[in-house]
């Protein structure tokens, strides 16, 4: 995933494909299914 600098200043997070960092994320996910809902909710959460 890659986070638009700028806007991470600012304290939003945008996904973007230029000036960005990059950033890996590792969480334990025993139920693939379900990857989509957790991850929508901690970034909705994180916003």
């Amino acid at each position: 995933m890659r986070l638009d600098k700028q806007e991470l200043i600012k304290g939003n997070l945008m996904i973007s494909e230029k000036e960005t960092i990059k950033l890996k994320i590792h969480t334990p996910i025993y139920n693939k299914k379900d990857a989509v809902k957790i991850f929508t909710e901690i970034f909705h959460n994180a916003n």
